[in-house]
């Protein structure tokens, strides 16, 4: 998806294109492994008192059946994960794990790199493709490269670069509104001390 391989890189511009496109994909890439990993805040056991004792202590509507803890306020059970998950936003597929209290904020910050990312990789190939195209260039050598993945003899095809510039322009325009929808979503939650669980769910 980075699109670091196919720049013509004459010009400090087009190396600095490729580099920023580079640098944020590694970010977009560390926080999502931030959030991914990261507990969301899952509630705990208490480890010194079976369930039995606490449904004579705590009102059973308090408990949850499923992870047999106390539940807060904010908590939910999630489904997915079988666990409650204290302020429980919403469990997000695309890093396998809940948003809650304790990476909530990483997961803004995911939306923000990747959104970001997105749309500096469709900007910065449109500008590739449209300077080829004025340019009209013919051909691409090795050293014109900064980055490459594919074999050389392939990056270096004019007809492939386009091809693939066309390409990567579609991926990213189809995913850019919906990121940023989520992200707007996810802002707005933050700023109103809100979660989407609580903003759209039907419970009370």
């Amino acid at each position: 998806m980075f699109f670091i391989a196919w720049y013509n890189v004459s010009s400090n511009f087009d190396q600095l294109l490729a580099d920023i496109n580079l640098g944020l994909g590694v970010l977009s890439l560390i926080l999502w492994l931030r959030t991914q990993f990261s507990n969301p805040g899952f509630i705990e056991k208490p480890r010194e008192m079976d369930f039995l004792k606490l449904m004579q202590i705590v009102d059973p509507i308090q408990l949850c059946p499923d992870c047999l803890v106390i539940r807060t306020p904010r908590s939910r059970h999630c489904s997915t994960c079988n666990r409650c998950v204290e302020r429980f936003d919403h469990h997000c597929p695309w890093i396998n794990n809940c948003i809650g209290q304790q990476n909530h904020i990483y997961f803004i910050w995911f939306l923000i790199s990747i959104f970001t990312t997105i749309g500096f990789i469709f900007g910065s190939t449109l500008y590739s493709l449209i300077s080829m195209n004025r340019n009209d260039v013919t051909f691409i050598t090795q050293n014109d490269l900064r980055y490459w993945i594919l074999p050389i003899e392939i990056t270096c095809n004019i007809m492939v670069k386009k091809i693939v510039s066309i390409f990567v322009l579609c991926i990213t325009g189809f995913f850019l509104m919906p990121v940023l929808l989520l992200l707007y979503i996810q802002v707005r939650n933050f700023v109103a001390n809100r979660t989407t669980n609580e903003r759209f769910s039907r419970r009370p």
